[in-house]
C-alpha cells in the first residue's frame, strides 16, 4: 500500500542517517485545523481496516489531538451516525490507546 511505502521510506532514512526525517510522515501530517489524516477518515467514514492501517504504522495517531483539543476518539463518538457499531470501533481505538 501506499502508506507502507512511506513508512518504508522513513525507516530507511533514519536508518540510513541516524535521525528523523527533516518532515514529517505523511500519516502525522496535519491540515489546518490540526487534523491528522486518521482524524478526516473517521470524520468522513471511513471504514475499520483504514483505522487499523494507520495504527498499524503509529499508533500514537489515536491520541494525537487537533487545534480543537479533539482525539480521533473523540471525534469517532460524535459520528454516531456514521458508525452504527461504534461500540467496536471505540474498543479497537481504545486497545491500540493503552498499548501506547
Amino acid at each position: 500500500s501506499v502508506l507502507s511505502m512511506f513508512k518504508w521510506y522513513f525507516d530507511r532514512f533514519k536508518f540510513e542517517y541516524g535521525v528523523v526525517g527533516l518532515c514529517l510522515p505523511p500519516w502525522r501530517m496535519e491540515d489546518k485545523e490540526g487534523n491528522t489524516p486518521l482524524h478526516t477518515a473517521l470524520v468522513h467514514g471511513a471504514p475499520l481496516r483504514c483505522f487499523r492501517n494507520f495504527l498499524k504504522f503509529d499508533r500514537e495517531l489515536v491520541t494525537h489531538q487537533n487545534y480543537e483539543m479533539e482525539t480521533p476518539l473523540h471525534l469517532l463518538s460524535k459520528g454516531n451516525q456514521l458508525y452504527p457499531s461504534i461500540s467496536n470501533y471505540i474498543s479497537t481505538l481504545c486497545s491500540v490507546a493503552e498499548m501506547v
